[in-house]
């Protein structure tokens, strides 16, 4: 889902803002149960990218906002240090001159910056090419729809409905088809494969390994 979602955004900024040069990295990890947050691999790779950049000093910068270090669970991550510890941990593990700097810069949470204040900002085009359903379902469709259930999708639908944009993007936001009233259940709730505290959905004869 997300593949085809980066390359229709990527089309767009070129075409309505200007031409860009970029890289891409690919981690399929499915259906491996335990692999950690997207930060710890986005630390990963950057500590592997960053020394090969120009300049003295190469700072990493995160694009979390405030609603993505809410909750227990993070919160937990904050106070341990987790990301800070994990990518002083990487920086060492390189070889050679060491210029990345030590210290992650977040710049939306030190603006204090929402999801909600994002969206109102981005042009209705742009927002109806996203995609960030955790738990797709792939029984109404080989592309997949958005479950409505995920948290992703439960922050997504409240937003755009305090924008009042919700009836403008239904890919967006819950379906009220793909569940019924009485049903509490995802089609892959069943299922025991898990991809970063997500569920994964049945690989597909077309699908990579």
């Amino acid at each position: 889902m997300e593949d085809p979602a980066v390359e229709n955004i990527l089309s767009y900024c070129r075409s309505n803002f200007r031409e860009f040069e970029y890289s891409t990295s690919r981690f399929d990890l499915d259906p491996l149960r335990l692999v950690g947050r997207d930060s710890d691999l986005h630390l990963m790779v950057a500590s592997k990218i960053g020394p090969n950049l120009a300049g003295d000093k190469i700072t990493l910068a995160l694009g979390h906002c405030l609603e993505d270090i809410e909750g227990p669970d993070m919160q937990e991550r904050v106070q341990r240090q987790v990301l800070p510890k994990l990518w002083r941990a990487l920086i060492d593990s390189v070889d050679g001159e060491k210029k990345l700097n030590p210290v992650i810069s977040r710049p939306l949470i030190d603006q204090k910056i929402t999801k909600k204040a994002i969206f109102r900002t981005l042009p209705d085009e742009l927002i109806q090419l996203c995609w960030s359903c955790r738990m797709p379902d792939y029984q109404n469709g080989a592309t997949g729809l958005p479950c409505g259930r995920c948290q992703t999708c439960q922050k997504n639908e409240k937003i755009l409905s305090h924008l009042g944009k919700a009836a403008h993007f239904p890919r967006l936001v819950r379906s009220k088809t793909l569940y019924s009233p009485q049903s509490t259940k995802s089609p892959w709730d069943n299922l025991n494969m898990f991809v970063g505290g997500a569920q994964a959905h049945p690989p597909t004869s077309n699908e990579h390994n």
